[in-house]
């Protein structure tokens, strides 16, 4: 009998599929967090790709502070259309920004998240704390 297979779980094709999963148990596979930024008269929008973990969460608080310390940016647009998945870290991050943000009299907004952020905000009773957008950003700034 191979003990090697066995059938995935729910939970491990969601990761494989997401681009964190463990395909052989023994090496791990995590994509690099992509970012591109536009900058726009008062605010910018940032593009994420890939899977936000905490290995490559850290490069988020990277990218929001030096928005965070202009004073001519008001709003922070985290376009997260095509992140998959995000982690406990993660959140962490986007709270302590959020929060940041409203001492500075800035806002953070978190434009088209995919349904499983979605669901976990929601349980999380954070979609009633963050701005949670599922619009283009040129109609917010509007």
């Amino acid at each position: 009998m191979d003990t090697g297979s066995r059938r995935k779980s729910r939970v491990d094709r969601r990761k494989e599929k997401a681009g964190i999963g463990f395909p052989d148990r023994r090496s791990r596979i995590i994509k690099d967090l992509e970012v591109s930024t536009v900058v726009k008269e008062d605010s910018v929008e940032v593009k994420l790709t890939n899977p936000i973990i905490s290995v490559n969460g850290y490069q988020l608080k990277d990218v929001l502070e030096p928005f965070m310390n202009n004073k001519s940016i008001k709003s922070i647009i985290l376009d997260i259309k095509n992140v998959p998945y995000i982690d406990s870290l993660v959140i962490g991050v986007i709270l302590e920004y959020h929060k940041k943000s409203r001492f500075k009299g800035k806002k953070i907004i978190l434009l088209n998240p995919q349904r499983l952020i979605r669901s976990l905000l929601k349980v999380m009773k954070l979609d009633e704390v963050l701005n949670i957008k599922f619009t283009s950003p040129d109609i917010i700034s509007q």
